[in-house]
């Protein structure tokens, strides 16, 4: 399997953990020329954008470059959003193993 493959994989698993626990989905895989994000959803009136990383080296890319892509993934697209409307808005990350283990950390950002 590609690498292109496995991550949409593994996203695919994130979703579907998300929908199990609540969360509205509405939006994945937004791209902008600073990079992606991977799933914007809601949950208790938060607007909350998920970074889904996995495989067995799935700890090794999360780092402040990579959250400063997703925020100003996020800034160039914002407005599109509504964001007004949302008492906060959050960064978690999920990430899966080869066994397809979910480990989901929310709000990395405070």
């Amino acid at each position: 399997m590609s690498k292109y493959n496995k991550g949409k994989y593994f996203e695919e698993l994130a979703y579907k953990y998300l929908i199990k626990k609540g969360y509205k989905i509405i939006h994945r895989n937004i791209y902008s020329r600073f990079g992606e994000i991977d799933i914007l959803c809601i949950k208790d009136n938060k607007l909350i954008i998920v970074e889904v990383k996995g495989g067995k080296f799935r700890y090794e890319n999360i780092n402040k470059k990579k959250l400063n892509k997703i925020i100003t993934t996020f800034l160039n697209k914002e407005a599109k959003f509504n964001t007004y409307k949302f008492k906060a808005i959050q960064i978690d990350i999920i990430f899966i193993d080869e066994n397809n283990k979910i480990e989901h950390i929310e709000n990395i950002i405070e």
